[in-house]
């Protein structure tokens, strides 16, 4: 069966194989080379791609890519992207990763929207983002990519752009009804989704859904607990949210019906914020960020039970 990856939430030209570290058992994931906080992560073909972010012991942000090749079980280093930054948007979309927008040194924000296809020894500046903001989501629908929300020079944004990547060129859509930052935004049933977040009234609950005919944001079923840089996942079988930033004890929900409610179903048994997430079919993995372990740790997350592992799935051993 084929290693088909699914985005959430970014292969490589690269250089040498990175092997499991030392401290990793043979039946572990190989931990990532850097440790990353408010990283992003995307997945293309077979290879799931982490990028930017903050290293926090070294105090800097990050412009370089690393590439997971599951069959090797080992990192390799791929083109660095233009600007060292952290709370970026990401997203892949035929064979090649974006990224738009982010925050770097002195607390600036960027508008800068690039591409880079495997094989690559660069990226490829596009045409900038409309408004520069960090802390947004990007993300593929039909055929498109969305960037949704963020915050811009300490204020929180609404605004909604969309790239069409056959004609090179931005539109925009409808605002968002609350202007956010550090949501989540998913595809399910066929709608974007835009979840949670900081509002000007501190962490949200509330849930915005894009209309059919994409000319308005709708009320969705709000959250039994308000929380931001969460872990956001579309199944077969609901919605799913977990971790974050949430005043309680990181409590877990799903959604199986459009109209709601959220039905709890128990807590995270780890703490996970401002991490990569990437999904593999029923597969979910947390990348780096802010947990139980290292920011290089890479889990892998079971929906059902609210248990991570870092132990590679067994047809990967």
């Amino acid at each position: 069966m084929p290693f088909l990856w699914i985005v959430l939430l970014m292969l490589s030209s690269c250089g040498p194989a990175i092997p499991p570290s030392s401290s990793t058992r043979p039946d572990d994931i190989a931990s990532l080379r850097a440790p990353r906080h408010a990283l992003a992560s995307v997945v293309v073909g077979e290879k799931v791609v982490v990028l930017g972010g903050w290293q926090a012991d070294a105090g800097g942000f990050l412009a370089s890519v690393e590439v997971y090749d599951p069959k090797q079980n080992a990192w390799v280093v791929a083109a660095p992207f233009s600007s060292a930054s952290a709370f970026l948007g990401a997203a892949s979309l035929g064979g090649q990763v974006f990224v738009a927008g982010g925050l770097r040194d002195g607390d600036e924000v960027l508008d800068r929207f690039e591409r880079w296809r495997p094989g690559d020894k660069e990226w490829t500046a596009l045409p900038n983002l409309p408004e520069g903001r960090s802390r947004l989501t990007l993300t593929t629908h039909e055929g498109r990519l969305y960037a949704i929300g963020g915050s811009s020079r300490a204020r929180n944004v609404a605004r909604v752009d969309v790239f069409d990547p056959k004609t090179g060129i931005w539109s925009v859509a409808p605002p968002l009804a609350i202007a956010r930052h550090g949501h989540r935004t998913v595809v399910w049933r066929d709608r974007l989704w835009v979840i949670g977040g900081y509002g000007s009234e501190g962490i949200l609950a509330s849930v915005e859904v894009l209309s059919a005919d994409g000319t308005r944001w709708e009320s969705g079923p709000k959250l039994n607990h308000p929380r931001g840089f969460f872990v956001a996942v579309a199944r077969s079988n609901g919605l799913w949210i977990s971790h974050g930033r949430v005043p309680l004890e990181y409590p877990r929900e799903r959604l199986t019906r459009v109209e709601g409610p959220w039905e709890p179903v128990g807590v995270a048994q780890h703490a996970h914020s401002r991490c990569g997430v990437v999904q593999n079919g029923e597969e979910v993995w947390l990348i780096g960020g802010e947990s139980d372990g290292s920011a290089t740790t890479v889990h892998r997350f079971d929906l059902e039970t609210g248990k991570c592992t870092t132990r590679r799935a067994d047809r990967w051993r």
